[in-house]
């Protein structure tokens, strides 16, 4: 029998003794490391910068063990010491909305289409939630009260015109749990075949080398929603990544939240998930992990087991 999507919980796995950071700015290019081998890093300190895409930070503190052309590793002290730049926010109220954004800016984030943040964060004309997938409504779900927190959050910073939740009309508890936001949403049920979300959200198809952002529209997923949740009022840069595992059989679905870097490998053991083939995303674009070590990205947000079975777990967890 099929799990409800709405009862999906996240659970944090057990830190992995070591990271792998891809360097991807995801503007076309590679993040310039700023650290070298041997060096003591903290939880959240730039380890790679770029001057006009998305910067990558340690996901553990430890120490550098490693710097590959378009990648690092970390090996992790389990300590996980702040850096010095984590300054959390308990509130919006009274808080200059300018320094916040700069900092959103440099915080690693992407946008639904895996684009960087964009530097220019105003004037913003939309700010739209989609949820098309089962995997994007398991995350939704499993981090409810991140998702529309940083959605909240992101409306008072950037105050856009309209706010939108694009969802799949199979989904139809996400726009009954989207109303806890505290201010109105426009909720646009969106098929899986309509037309794309840029017709919808600017009337017009994007031409080669734009993005939502560059017109003034804002597009996360419940992933980089809850992303910014935890760094607009956690002071986190993109440290964890949120994954969604489903099968074997997608008859079940589970959340993992995990350091960036962290090996599939890992991902599933902690979910108490084992299958001789598993899809780096889903069973249509999804491609077969040839290596359990992989590392995953900030675009890696699924892993679909094809076949294989559910462990029980030995205890908590």
């Amino acid at each position: 029998m099929r799990v409800p999507l709405s009862s999906v919980a996240a659970a944090a796995v057990p830190s992995p003794g070591a990271v792998l950071l891809y360097l991807d700015d995801f503007a076309g290019g590679l993040c310039r490391p700023v650290v070298a081998e041997g060096q003591t890093v903290r939880l959240g300190d730039p380890v790679g910068v770029s001057d006009g895409g998305a910067w990558v930070h340690a996901s553990v503190s430890g120490t550098v063990r490693a710097v590959r052309a378009g990648a690092l590793i970390v090996e992790n002290d389990f300590r996980s010491t702040p850096g010095r730049s984590v300054e959390p926010l308990s509130s919006l109220e009274g808080v200059a909305r300018e320094p916040v954004l700069r900092r959103l800016s440099r915080a690693g984030l992407l946008t639904a289409d895996g684009a960087p943040l964009p530097e220019k964060l105003q004037p913003c004309h939309a700010l739209a939630l989609t949820v098309l997938t089962e995997a994007e409504a398991a995350v939704y779900f499993a981090l409810l009260h991140q998702v529309l927190g940083g959605v909240r959050a992101m409306g008072r910073l950037v105050q856009p015109r309209k706010l939108l939740l694009f969802y799949d009309r199979r989904f139809r508890p996400v726009e009954k749990a989207a109303r806890r936001l505290q201010f109105p949403v426009e909720a646009v049920a969106v098929d899986g075949a309509a037309p794309e979300l840029d017709q919808r959200l600017t009337g017009r198809r994007l031409d080669a080398g734009v993005t939502w952002g560059d017109l003034g529209c804002l597009v996360f997923s419940p992933r980089e929603a809850a992303a910014l949740f935890a760094a607009i009022y956690l002071g986190q840069p993109y440290v964890q990544q949120a994954v969604a595992i489903s099968g074997p059989g997608r008859r079940e679905w589970t959340v993992r939240m995990a350091p960036l870097g962290t090996s599939a490998a890992h991902l599933l053991a902690a979910a108490h998930r084992t299958a001789p083939t598993v899809l780096l995303g889903d069973a249509a674009t999804g491609r077969i992990l040839r290596r359990p070590d992989t590392a995953l990205g900030k675009r890696d947000g699924l892993l679909t087991c094809l076949t294989g079975r559910t462990l029980t777990p030995a205890g908590p967890g």
